[in-house]
């Protein structure tokens, strides 16, 4: 059984506020089984207020500003790149606004019952009866280490509650097989009281006793505050926020041209890393590349590309036929040209990840911007760049050192090693 000294020793320190949680829940609906999707929503407010913290935006600023690979493939504006991640955090604060209407439902306060449209526009005039809900700086940072405790202690609660689970339904198999109360059993029943009592103490310190009212309220209020630091950052832009909002809720309404328009991000994502571990697979005497030589994995990336690239590399090819071999890169600027591109790859398939186990468990989001990865790289620069590669790549692995030592080599040969 886990332990949960520092949850003790919390309630202990705490008792009036227990006896205030418990009345509370005798009198109005309580949370309950939804404290695990709770504890979510709260996870994803507390990574929207900690990632418009000052240090983190300006620390976001300096990480697109030295971007080499966002500048190339994204824009070279700044103002325009921090509009990207800015619509991204309005997207979340939405789709989190949207759980807690659905919450507000279930509240016996009717005020709670028609949240649905509340921050359909976070720069509208909000209705005067929202006025005065934003929490103070000091209150909301008060409000966030409280949420992170309420994280903490049903992460603790979810983990304790499938171990009470196991002992159960090891005590429901003994049964069915009716035997005997021996000494193993009866420690199995002990301990499924000591869990039960872990669990149900947990309970108390969790949203689960909580009632819809008093999480709403917590969870609404913080929406607001961050609308408000939101307004701080583009305050002298509000009007084309305005615009662009009414236009589209989802950050790729800011160009038609992104592989995130084409669903093709998380692809390339892939297709750059595989060609990455290719072009540091060489050994320490040769350029040649070893892992390229394996017609598998030739067959492996070359599957992997979309029909519009595999036209596009058929048409370099043929046009590589009447240059010298200087056109083509070498390991040293095939690997400094992924020193740029490789990064936004590696940012793709991290947030994927990050959205996928958000999905599955209570974990914050927001960790990565959509801006720092391929989602917004414009489709026809990125796919040139990854065709130059490729060739690139094919031409190093089928000739080496004798690239430089012969220039009358059979140059279609080399470039086709791709699509033999």
């Amino acid at each position: 059984m886990t332990e949960s000294w520092w949850f003790s020793a919390m309630c202990r320190r705490t008792p009036n506020m227990r006896k205030i949680a418990i009345a509370a829940a005798e009198e109005k609906a309580v949370i309950g089984i939804l404290a695990f999707e709770i504890a979510s929503l709260m996870s994803k407010v507390v990574s929207l207020w900690h990632c418009l913290g000052h240090n983190q935006i300006i620390l976001l600023k300096e990480e697109i500003k030295h971007s080499s690979g966002i500048r190339k493939l994204v824009s070279e504006n700044d103002n325009y790149l921090m509009d990207l991640a800015i619509a991204e955090i309005i997207q979340n604060l939405t789709y989190v606004a949207k759980s807690v209407a659905r919450l507000g439902k279930r509240c016996s306060d009717p005020i709670y019952h028609s949240l649905e449209g509340v921050f359909d526009d976070p720069f509208d005039v909000i209705d005067l009866n929202w006025l005065g809900w934003a929490y103070k700086l000091k209150k909301m940072e008060r409000k966030v280490k409280k949420m992170e405790r309420f994280m903490a202690v049903t992460a603790q609660l979810y983990q304790e509650s499938e171990v009470l689970d196991h002992y159960e339904q090891d005590l429901i198999i003994r049964r069915r097989r009716r035997r005997k109360r021996n000494v193993n059993q009866v420690k199995l029943i002990e301990f499924q009281k000591r869990q039960r009592q872990e669990v149900n103490y947990l309970r108390e310190l969790s949203p689960w006793i909580r009632t819809y009212d008093y999480t709403v309220r917590l969870l609404l209020r913080s929406l607001f505050t961050i609308v408000e630091r939101i307004k701080q950052l583009i305050r002298s832009n509000q009007h084309k926020w305005k615009l662009l909002l009414n236009g589209s809720r989802s950050p790729s309404s800011f160009s038609t041209t992104t592989l995130g328009h084409a669903a093709l991000a998380h692809l390339y994502a892939n297709i750059v890393i595989l060609i990455e571990k290719l072009a540091y697979s060489s050994s320490d005497e040769s350029d040649r590349l070893i892992a390229f030589d394996d017609e598998e994995d030739r067959e492996d990336l070359y599957n992997m590309l979309p029909a519009t690239v595999r036209r596009s590399l058929r048409l370099r090819l043929k046009i590589k036929l009447f240059e010298t071999t200087s056109g083509y890169l070498s390991l040293q600027q095939v690997r400094k040209k992924l020193e740029w591109l490789a990064p936004l790859a590696h940012e793709t398939i991290k947030w994927q990840f990050e959205r996928n186990i958000e999905k599955q468990r209570m974990a914050p989001c927001l960790n990565v911007f959509l801006v720092k990865t391929l989602y917004f790289a414009d489709r026809m620069k990125t796919e040139a760049e990854i065709v130059e590669l490729l060739i690139g790549l094919s031409y190093i692995s089928r000739y080496g050192r004798k690239l430089n030592e012969n220039a009358s080599l059979n140059v279609e040969k080399a470039a086709l090693i791709l699509i033999e």
